[in-house]
């Protein structure tokens, strides 16, 4: 469910990256490796305890590798589990312990050792009574595996002896089921530091169902120790045990705390694993025994938010809000807080008056396998600024693992993240840094807590010193006014500081005057100064500063700024990060830690500002009284042709004068106010301006106006030109002064009318002079229509409409066909795109033909063609419908431009094949025009039309019938003439001779009569050919539409 408050501590928590380290010092830490001698993981570093005692002078850290195997006398015991003493910079030792002990808890049955006992998986100190307690969880009695029963051990810081217990032993099992059997008591171990009771997490209790166990008197000798072991209550396998913690919630009873990550919650979702915890105090009174078990209260059951976040996997309780009252902080580490996250992890915190988990704040990570909250650690005030503090860990974000500072915000009761730390920053080798975390405690003797936070899974532990906190007080006095003829000044700082136990600090003070319009010095014509300046306990250190005014300063309307900056002071060693690596071999690498060198508190305002007013005022007769200037202004365009007009694309740019004249006293800091159109501005070169509010622009005139100045601006017209709009331009013009003004304070409106100029004509031509047809009565046309535009004005866009036939007048079948639509090669507009309208223009035909009629002065149709063998084919018939092609092109920027549309369609003669009878030709017309939404009658538009010709060759056959009618003639023309010859001689020898010759001479003859009628058939072809090119085409004009 949307919950705004948790959105409002997710943002803070993705702030963090923007966050600087407090006072955490990460720049020379302290890291231990992992002792041992094995190589196999021990998890050195899963668990640390951090002591210090400034009266026995005891400073010393231990830190658990619950994996580890001890060798000694002979024996290896394997991953027995050990604990490493850490003298405070020097070379970690194995913790004094018989780990040979084959009974080291007191059971009456034969006992085992510490075989995989996990020793030193958990630790605590109770600081008042010294007291140091280490768990072996997995101890199992009679080398039994099964039998994990667990226990601790125990000792005080100014002894040597140990004292151990198991306090869970019987019985075995209840209802077939492990009882105490595989308690693992000690899983989790906890002090109340201010009972000293011990608490112990037995999370295998009961098939795992788990539980807890609290011993008092824990400080006194064993036999008075007093045990409560709260009865199992619940499910199998809630792991009840697995955190535990106590602490003073809602008055000055002692509550205990114990976390069951694994429970389930039967009331939101049968069987699925939420967790839960238990806030509760026991019923009955303590007793001497150690297997005596106790019902509880719970005070609170918590129960958590999303299926399987693990909630309860850790727990940390303090006064967070210092209203006198432990607050309980639970994580969640395996929760998802985004839609694709997982294991991003949260943490709860429940103060007194939040104590529900739907009241509770929470802070959400957004790092998917962060497992942010895996350790949680109450700091109290490490900073001393009266606010708590908590260590929350997030091992596995960014590989390697990161460490959070918060500090409560009782105002909004939340938490703000102060430091953020990255192992990386620290050593390149550490691995899940943050799986643990000490209890703070100062082990430099600074006064300041430290801490020890592991890093198990590459074995490691990490010593985080805190440096001390300084707060340092800035009282900067300045005086309230100079007057304009001043030419120097001083003013005093002092310094003192507070809360910090030194008896001196070392401060690096930067003074910076007048940063912006540099009006003024401090030394050697230098605004800047750097110094450093010490300061002694209880004692005030003051200093005075000259500032020096600059000639000939042109602002004395602007006040005087006077920026202080201030540091601490770090000494050269300590500047240098340093890394100190605790190992086997000893201490290595040079400790450059300053534990008494401070930081600068968050309360300490290490930045402050003072303000410099001046006096204005004109001295007349040794007397101050009120300066009055009297400033007008003016304003007009130079390189105009019509003054208030601009044409659009005759020029990128307009010189603007502006001139302003002055007839009373001196104007100081005079300025002038420009506000031009949006899309105007100045050229770089043009206007030399400090500051721009919006569209309005301030310049300077100089420290005074005494008459007149006139400046020339040169403004950018460029996106004027580019655009579309041609509403009138406004410039608003005004001038200021410090100075009372006695003049026109209004100012002045310039205008600029804006006016487009183009002219566009059109040309069409067919890319062939003439086509023919065929049988097959199909011809392509290819057309080409050339747009150019003259004038200086850009045009955006322009359409182009073209005419073409489509088919017979209540026809469905078209005889013409588009085949292609395009730009020509030469075109040099960005773009010409064009699309066929499918609506024919049947119903507009007589408006278009009277317009083309009168553009192009031509009015043929096919009813009056002028010669009868030419059809003529054009939109101006009531026969035909036609449709358009509408071709959008642009843009046409300054200059001549022009564009080339190609139209290439084929035109189906068989479908108007009745209209070709007794024709020798066709003429094909195309008409265009251009459309352009420009208003004005300086603008001229155009039209044209392309007639194709084409060409009827015919084809005359002679029929079947005549050709056989002929031959039979023919042969009986033949045989009749044989016979007559015959008769009357002719085939006699004597006059074959005379018959041969009349013979040839007769074909001779015929030859030539046959050749001459072939030449004149020829002639008259041509000169019908010829009348026919020669026939009048159409004119292509151009006019103005009015």
């Amino acid at each position: 469910m949307y919950n705004p408050k948790m959105l409002r501590v997710v943002l803070v928590f993705e702030s963090v990256l923007c966050v600087l380290g407090y006072n955490f010092d990460t720049q020379h830490p302290i890291v231990f490796e992992d002792p041992g001698e094995f190589k196999e993981k021990s998890y050195f570093g899963y668990s640390t305890v951090l002591y210090s005692d400034e009266i026995t002078g005891k400073y010393w850290i231990k830190i658990g590798a619950p994996k580890g195997t001890y060798t000694g006398r002979g024996k290896t015991i394997q991953q027995s589990g050990l604990v490493y003493h850490c003298p405070y910079m020097e070379k970690c030792i194995l913790e004094p312990f018989d780990y040979h002990n084959e009974k080291p808890f007191d059971i009456k049955w034969p006992g085992g050792n510490l075989t995989q006992s996990m020793l030193g998986s958990a630790m605590d100190i109770h600081y008042k009574s010294g007291t140091f307690a280490m768990s072996a969880n997995k101890w199992h009695d009679n080398n039994q595996h099964s039998n994990i029963r667990g226990g601790f051990f125990l000792k005080n810081t100014t002894g040597n002896t140990w004292a151990s217990s198991s306090p869970l032993k019987e019985p075995y099992s209840l209802h077939h089921l492990p009882y105490y059997s595989r308690s693992q008591t000690g899983f989790s171990v906890h002090f109340s530091q201010e009972d000293g009771h011990l608490v112990l997490g037995c999370p295998g209790v009961y098939n795992y169902l788990g539980t807890v166990v609290t011993i008092s008197n824990i400080q006194k000798p064993k036999e008075e120790w007093l045990y409560q072991a709260a009865v199992p209550e619940g499910a199998y396998y809630q792991y009840a045990g697995y955190s535990v913690t106590s602490g003073y919630f809602y008055d000055r009873q002692l509550y205990y705390v114990i976390g069951s990550p694994k429970a389930h919650n039967e009331n939101k979702l049968k069987g699925a694993v939420f967790g839960t915890v238990s806030v509760f105090t026991f019923k009955n009174q303590l007793v001497k025994h150690k297997d005596h078990q106790f019902t509880i209260s719970n005070r609170h059951v918590l129960v958590g938010t999303q299926v399987g976040e693990y909630f309860g996997y850790s727990m940390a309780s303090g006064d967070l809000d210092r209203d006198g009252l432990d607050d309980l902080m639970v994580s969640a580490p395996y929760r998802r807080n985004t839609e694709t996250g997982y294991n991003q992890g949260s943490v709860y915190i429940f103060t007194k008056d939040q104590f529900t988990v739907e009241r509770a704040y929470r802070i959400d990570s957004t790092v998917s396998g962060s497992q942010f909250g895996t350790a949680i650690m109450f700091l109290g005030d490490i900073d001393t600024d009266r606010t708590n503090d908590v260590a929350i860990s997030a091992p596995n974000e960014e590989t390697s693992g990161v460490v959070y500072i918060y500090s409560y915000i009782k105002i909004t009761k939340s938490l703000q993240v102060i430091q953020k730390i990255q192992a990386k920053m620290i050593h390149p080798d550490l691995k899940s840094f943050g799986m643990s975390f000490s209890r703070p405690r100062d082990i430099d003797n600074n006064s300041f807590s430290d801490i020890v936070v592991g890093a198990p899974f590459s074995g490691h532990a990490v010593l985080l010193r805190c440096r001390p906190i300084v707060v340092v007080q800035v009282n900067m006095q300045v005086p309230p006014l100079i007057n304009t003829s001043e030419k120097n000044f001083s003013f005093k700082t002092c310094y003192s500081y507070s809360e910090y136990p030194g008896r001196k600090i070392k401060l690096v003070r930067t003074l910076t005057i007048d940063k912006e319009l540099r009006r003024f010095t401090i030394h050697n014509k230098q605004s800047f100064q750097e110094l450093e300046i010490t300061i002694d306990e209880n004692k005030e250190f003051c200093e005075r500063t000259q500032v020096h005014r600059a000639k000939n300063i042109k602002n004395l309307k602007e006040p005087i700024s006077i920026t202080l900056s201030y540091n601490i002071f770090q000494e050269p060693d300590s500047k240098n990060n340093s890394l100190v690596v605790i190992s086997k071999h000893g201490v290595m690498g040079k400790d450059n830690f300053c534990k008494t060198c401070p930081i600068l508190s968050k309360k300490s305002v290490k930045t402050l500002t003072r303000s410099v007013n001046w006096d204005h005022l004109c001295k007349r007769n040794n007397e101050k009284t009120v300066c009055r200037a009297k400033m007008e202004i003016s304003a007009r365009f130079l390189n105009l042709s019509d003054a208030g007009t601009f044409i659009l694309g005759s020029s990128n740019s307009v010189f603007l004068e502006i001139t302003i004249t002055n007839d009373g006293d001196p104007a100081l800091s005079p300025q002038l106010q420009i506000a031009l159109p949006e899309a105007v501005t100045f050229t770089k070169t043009s206007v030399n301006c400090q500051e721009q509010y919006g569209n309005v622009t301030i310049c300077d005139l100089g420290e005074s106006l005494e008459k007149e100045v006139i400046n020339i601006y040169e403004l950018n017209m460029k996106s004027i030109n580019d655009g579309d709009d041609t509403s009138p331009l406004r410039f608003f013009f005004n001038r200021s002064t410090i100075t009372q003004n006695d003049g026109d304070n209004n100012g002045v409106t310039l205008t600029l009318n804006l006016e487009r100029i183009a002219n566009f004509s059109i040309t069409g031509e067919s890319i062939e002079a003439s086509y023919s047809i065929d049988e097959e009565k199909i011809v392509t046309l290819h057309n080409i229509f050339k747009i150019e535009k003259f004038g200086p004005s850009p045009v955006k866009e322009i359409q182009t409409h073209i005419m073409v036939l489509s088919k017979l007048t209540g026809s469905n079948q078209n005889f013409t066909k588009i085949l292609e639509i395009g730009s020509g090669s030469s075109s040099k507009a960005q773009f010409v795109r064009c699309q066929q309208r499918s609506t024919n223009i049947s119903n507009k035909k007589k408006r278009q033909t009277n317009l083309f009629s009168f553009i192009t002065g031509s009015n043929e149709n096919i009813t009056d063609s002028g010669s009868p063998k030419s059809l003529f084919l054009n939109c101006s018939s009531e026969l035909f419908e036609c449709e358009f092609i509408v071709c959008s092109l642009g843009p046409f920027s300054i200059g001549t431009m022009y564009a080339d549309i190609i139209v290439d369609m084929v035109v189906d003669f068989r479908k108007i094949e009745d209209l070709l009878l007794f024709k020798d030709s066709i003429i094909v017309s195309t008409q265009a025009h251009v459309v352009m939404d420009l208003k004005g009658d300086k603008n001229v538009y155009s039209t044209t039309e392309i007639s194709n010709i084409i060409v009827i060759y015919k084809d005359y056959r002679i029929s079947l019938w005549i050709l056989i009618g002929s031959v039979i003639l023919g042969f009986v023309i033949l045989v009749g003439l044989t016979i007559a010859m015959a008769k009357a001689g002719f085939f006699k020898r004597k006059d074959h001779e005379k018959l041969k010759l009349l013979r040839e001479e007769a074909l001779e003859e015929e030859r030539i009569i046959e050749e001459l009628i072939e030449r004149e058939l020829a002639k008259d072809e041509l000169d019908e050919q010829r009348a026919f090119l020669c026939k009048d085409t159409f004119e292509e004009d151009s006019v103005e539409i009015l």
